[in-house]
């Protein structure tokens, strides 16, 4: 059986980036550079907490210090292992409102998409999804239900954009994905949905072949992550 592994860390809503100063190595020159083109701490916080999500589980994995890990970025913006690491080892990340998300596979390329469950859906749902999937969100009549609906569509959606590495370049509205079900297969890639605390919806999209698929998921402290990559730098 393969498995893909889910990290998440939930950031406080009063951290600050000094918190994260024990870690600032962990950055590269172009990495420092967009940290501080931020004018908001918070989404300071935000890049730096993927950084050192992504960089803290690739180094315990490749046993490298967390400061050598360098990442290059295609023109949608995926981020790959330089070269000179292992290449067969695939991630991504996403991340909405609090929480910070990452997915490790060996064995396929991996798109992963989180969002908060925010009340607003309707406006967008006739920008995003096609009729059937219209239909499949209005299909039930409580609003709790039509959220998870919805947002199980749209992170399937933008998960396999980026599975497919070419981000928002294609209108979601132009792709169907399966419904339903917490873990789907069509045309040789699964879908794998699930809550995140009460608030938060992930997917992950990975190829797939006849193998069965375990999701294994990590949930993270964010003091304890940089306490933790502080020990791998």
């Amino acid at each position: 059986m393969q498995s893909i592994d889910i990290y998440w860390v939930f950031i406080p809503p009063f951290a600050k980036s000094d918190q994260l100063s024990p870690v600032f190595s962990v950055m590269d020159s172009e990495e420092r550079a967009a940290f501080y083109r931020y004018r908001v701490d918070f989404k300071r916080v935000e890049f730096l907490t993927g950084r050192v999500l992504l960089k803290g589980i690739l180094a315990k994995r490749l046993r490298v210090a967390a400061n050598t890990i360098r990442f290059y970025k295609t023109s949608f913006g995926k981020l790959h292992l330089s070269c000179g690491e292992v290449p067969q080892l695939h991630f991504n990340l996403s991340h909405s409102g609090n929480l910070v998300v990452a997915v490790f596979s060996i064995f396929s390329e991996v798109g992963i998409d989180v969002e908060d469950i925010r009340p607003d859906f309707l406006a967008l749902m006739v920008d995003v999804l096609t009729q059937d999937e219209v239909n499949y969100v209005l299909g039930d009549s409580l609003t709790n239900s039509r959220h998870k609906r919805f947002f199980e569509l749209w992170t399937r959606k933008e998960a396999l954009l980026k599975y497919r590495g070419v981000g928002l370049s294609v209108s979601p509205q132009s792709i169907a994905v399966p419904f339903g079900d917490a873990v789907s297969r069509i045309d040789g890639v699964q879908y794998w949905s699930s809550r995140i605390l009460k608030w938060y919806f992930v997917s992950v999209v990975s190829h797939v072949r006849n193998e069965s698929i375990s999701y294994r998921v990590h949930p993270i402290d964010f003091m304890s992550l940089v306490r933790f990559v502080e020990t791998q730098l």
